[in-house]
């Protein structure tokens, strides 16, 4: 019996070599790879100072899609193309309330990436479609450095700001 055990081990060890090796050669002709980074040096260190002045109140998500955070209503004229100018954009950082995950406020670090005119159009219309969504942009210049202190108080003063506008919504219906 226990050579038996043996055998059935080594046979379903041996499938699964098998199994492995047909799945690699089958995605062989797949051109990705894994990035080495999901943020650049100078976002990974305006993320750290964002999740210290957020602490322990609101969550800090990086990278976010812009169509994961505002939308287009289902019933809207010409849903598709709207749809299109915000499913490959994304937001550097999204700031959300811990309870709902409800996005609060966006920032983006801008470079001298931003001065090219491809990026004004782009951040023009980012500026515009969040304004219409209700959501506060913050646009911040790269910097060596940043005061966690001057992050947190544009996120407190934002928290304010959007409990205001919820109140008077919930007030007026």
């Amino acid at each position: 019996m226990g050579a038996l055990l043996w055998w059935l081990v080594v046979l379903a060890v041996l499938v699964t070599l098998l199994r492995a090796w047909a799945d690699r050669r089958a995605l062989a002709h797949l051109p990705y790879r894994r990035k080495p980074y999901l943020l650049t040096h100078a976002e990974r260190i305006f993320f750290e100072v964002l999740r210290r002045a957020a602490g322990g109140e609101f969550y800090v998500c990086p990278m976010v899609r812009l169509a994961d955070v505002i939308e287009v209503p289902p019933r809207a004229a010409d849903w598709w193309t709207h749809f299109n100018r915000v499913k490959s954009k994304h937001l550097d950082f999204v700031v959300c309330s811990q309870g709902t995950l409800s996005p609060i406020l966006a920032f983006e670090l801008d470079d001298r990436s931003h001065e090219r005119a491809d990026r004004v159009a782009r951040d023009q219309f980012v500026n515009a479609a969040l304004t219409a969504a209700e959501l506060p942009l913050v646009r911040m210049s790269v910097q060596r450095a940043y005061a966690v202190d001057e992050i947190r108080q544009i996120i407190r003063d934002h928290v304010v700001l959007a409990g205001s506008l919820n109140t008077i919504a919930t007030s007026s219906t």
